[in-house]
């Protein structure tokens, strides 16, 4: 019976003729600079920053523009918006600053 290798980054049991350095084939092909497990785990960004009110605002004008709802640039300040009507010229924001 042959003896078994672990594999220093998938932590599997391989026999010895199919280790490479330390790794198993597949690790060495996919990781060839990599000598320890923390080596190749991936570093994920923040959740909490991921799905900010930014982040998700973001997501939902894409899917919008997508289904040909555009956005029209307000005559006072520039800024994006959807339109509540075809004569609406100015965002919310504005409208509310002028009535004011």
């Amino acid at each position: 019976m042959s003896e078994e290798t672990r594999c220093v980054i998938c932590e599997a049991d391989f026999r010895a003729e199919s280790m490479v350095g330390g790794k198993c084939k597949k690790c060495a092909g996919l990781y060839p600079t990599a000598k320890t497990k923390e080596d190749v785990k991936v570093k994920f960004k923040d959740r909490a920053k991921t799905l900010s009110d930014e982040s998700i605002k973001e997501i939902v004008y894409s899917i919008l523009e997508e289904a040909n709802i555009k956005r029209a640039i307000c005559e006072s300040c520039n800024q994006l918006y959807f339109r509540n009507s075809p004569a609406q010229k100015v965002c919310k924001v504005c409208k509310e600053k002028e009535t004011k």
